[in-house]
C-alpha cells in the first residue's frame, strides 16, 4: 500500500498585529489536523537560529508545496517597502514566482 505524501506549506505573515498572529495559530492547528505539515517561525525557528537562512530555506525547500501569505495591512506595507522579514520574504517569493512562470 502506497503512503500519501503529506503536503507541506510555509506560512508568511507579519507579527505586528496580535489578531493576525492568533489567526495564523488557529490556521496552523487546522492544517495540521488536516494532515498538512506546516512550516512557520513560531514552531520551526529556534532561539539562536539564523532568521535569514530560515526564511530562504523555508520558501525554497523542494518539499514545500505551497507558500501561504497571510496578508493584512501590516504585511502589505512591509512587502511594498521591502521592510523587515516580510520584505525579505517578499523578495524571495517574487523571484521564485517569476522564475516559475
Amino acid at each position: 500500500m502506497k503512503r500519501l505524501k503529506k503536503p507541506v506549506v510555509f506560512i508568511s505573515y507579519s507579527q505586528e498585529n496580535s489578531q493576525t498572529k492568533e489567526i495564523v495559530k488557529i490556521l496552523v492547528e487546522y492544517l495540521e489536523k488536516a494532515f498538512v505539515e506546516v512550516v512557520y517561525d513560531q514552531k520551526d525557528l529556534k532561539l539562536g537560529n539564523d532568521i535569514i537562512w530560515f526564511m530562504e530555506d523555508s520558501i525554497t525547500r523542494v518539499d514545500v508545496d505551497k507558500v501561504l501569505i497571510i496578508c493584512d495591512e501590516s504585511y502589505s506595507k512591509k512587502a511594498d517597502a521591502r521592510k523587515g522579514g516580510v520584505g525579505y520574504e517578499t523578495g524571495i517569493i517574487s523571484a521564485e514566482m517569476y522564475g516559475e512562470v
